[in-house]
């Protein structure tokens, strides 16, 4: 053992299975936080174009997503109603809680935070690889870097490498792999760091604004390929000159004809 490992273990927990278990009891407390990622996804020879993620929540329903990717847009909720927009357009949708917007922020929240709290329980191995430095808001941070493993033969199964910092239980980076995709996430404010304003959860519509009719508000991270690696569980959009369709595609499944996809929505990890 080197030195240098020796002494992080010192500081830190020296099972990491204990530090993953600190790690979901840290986010399961998470209430109020605003955070930030970049994410990109890769499978099967198809890559995605970088996509950036704010999410805030605070007591009360208060929810926060902006998606910074082939379109950029944000969805807000103050408790009571849902408002989505495209950024830098004078039109918005706005609906009850529980409606389209409302549920792709709930999804953002399990991928980016509520996963993350269940690891203690669901997580079968748990490893540490090395430790490293990952630059976060302009300074250098300490962090152990582990492999952790869920197996499951009822549920989705993964492998996930995460760069921990011990000192704050906050997740830094991720690179998860299940199945064929691959999702690197890096946490450029992990939360914990900055408390979300009460700004983040007010929407005032522009004075020549619009309200427009409900209906989905889709994530949108374009592969670049043409005909994109098919993801069992996932939901295209499939975009051409004829038209436009949500695809559902089990797994194994072949994608029908040609033409440009898109992910629409992700139910796993």
């Amino acid at each position: 053992m080197t030195a240098v490992l020796l002494s992080f273990l010192l500081a830190a927990p020296s099972d990491p299975e204990e530090l993953i278990r600190q790690v979901a009891l840290y986010y399961a407390d998470l209430h109020e936080f605003v955070l930030q990622d970049r994410e990109t996804r890769m499978a099967q020879g198809g890559i995605s174009e970088p996509v950036r993620k704010t999410l805030a929540a605070a007591p009360g329903s208060k929810l926060m997503l902006e998606v910074d990717g082939a379109t950029k847009y944000r969805i807000v909720s103050d408790g009571e109603r849902v408002r989505s927009f495209e950024v830098g357009s004078r039109n918005y949708l706005e609906e009850d809680l529980g409606g389209s917007a409302h549920h792709e922020m709930d999804a953002e929240l399990q991928s980016l935070v509520k996963r993350f709290s269940m690891l203690g329980r669901i997580a079968t191995s748990a490893r540490l690889l090395r430790t490293g430095k990952v630059k976060v808001q302009s300074r250098q941070v300490k962090c152990a870097v582990i492999e952790v493993a869920v197996e499951s033969s009822v549920g989705p199964s993964w492998r996930e490498t995460l760069w921990v910092d011990p000192e704050r239980l906050s997740i830094l980076r991720s690179d998860l792999l299940s199945g064929s995709l691959r999702t690197y996430r890096e946490f450029l404010l992990p939360p914990g760091m900055q408390a979300p304003g009460p700004s983040l959860f007010v929407f005032i519509p522009r004075k020549d604004g619009r309200r427009l009719p409900s209906q989905p508000f889709p994530s949108r991270r374009s592969f670049k390929d043409r005909n994109p690696p098919v993801v069992g569980g996932f939901y295209f959009l499939r975009r051409d000159s004829i038209h436009t369709a949500a695809i559902p595609l089990p797994n194994n499944a072949k994608l029908p004809g040609s033409g440009v996809f898109e992910i629409v929505s992700c139910p796993g990890p």
